[in-house]
């Protein structure tokens, strides 16, 4: 069914003004985005110093004196947003804007382990190895191993079943073939190369 098309009161009344952040110039909105909307035009939304924009999208500060982020985060939790049409870490562009420039082949880490928070009290600088290692003295970081992994082909209880096996001639290659994984593996699996967390 065709609807009829609506007239200019009726539009109107589902827009909202605002005034641009960049700019104050008065616009009209539709009223579904009127709360995400800051800037009239692209230009005075790309034109904003960076400083700026972090204010403008603004934090939540957290008990422990977090700046979250209120914007969009990417998919492993970090603030984003986009500037000078490219996507930046918003901890990234905090560090900048509070102590300087990012050396090359340094990356910007966090004391607090909030991953939207870009209080520049809580990040500083370290190399990749550095984050892992912060990563593991802090228990963060969690492998799949085994079975917990989707990928894998054995469970638990067949390592323990190949493990348990009297080794010889051949009796690599009847495990793989009854186990449907290769002789590689059955190899890695007893040199405890593979697996090495089944007892």
């Amino acid at each position: 069914m065709r609807q009829r098309p609506r007239s200019n009161l009726e539009v109107g009344a589902m827009n909202i003004v605002k005034s641009c952040l960049r700019c104050q110039k008065q616009f009209e909105i539709h009223k579904s985005r009127a709360d995400r909307a800051r800037f009239c035009s692209r230009e005075c939304r790309y034109d904003i110093p960076l400083e700026e924009r972090l204010r403008v999208v603004g934090h939540d500060v957290s008990e422990r004196g977090c700046w979250i982020w209120r914007g969009t985060t990417n998919d492993d939790g970090y603030g984003k947003l986009k500037y000078q049409n490219r996507a930046i870490s918003v901890h990234r562009a905090s560090w900048q804007i509070n102590r300087g420039p990012i050396p090359v082949g340094m990356t910007v880490l966090h004391s607090c382990d909030v991953r939207p928070c870009f209080n520049p009290e809580h990040l500083f600088l370290g190399t990749q190895a550095d984050n892992i290692s912060d990563m593991d003295a802090k228990g963060r970081r969690y492998v799949l191993r085994g079975e917990e992994n989707g990928f894998s082909a054995l469970t638990d209880d067949q390592v323990r079943d190949i493990l348990s096996r009297p080794r010889g001639v051949g009796t690599g290659v009847k495990l793989a073939e009854e186990f449907g994984v290769s002789q590689t593996t059955i190899s890695r699996i007893r040199l405890g190369k593979r697996w090495a967390h089944v007892g």
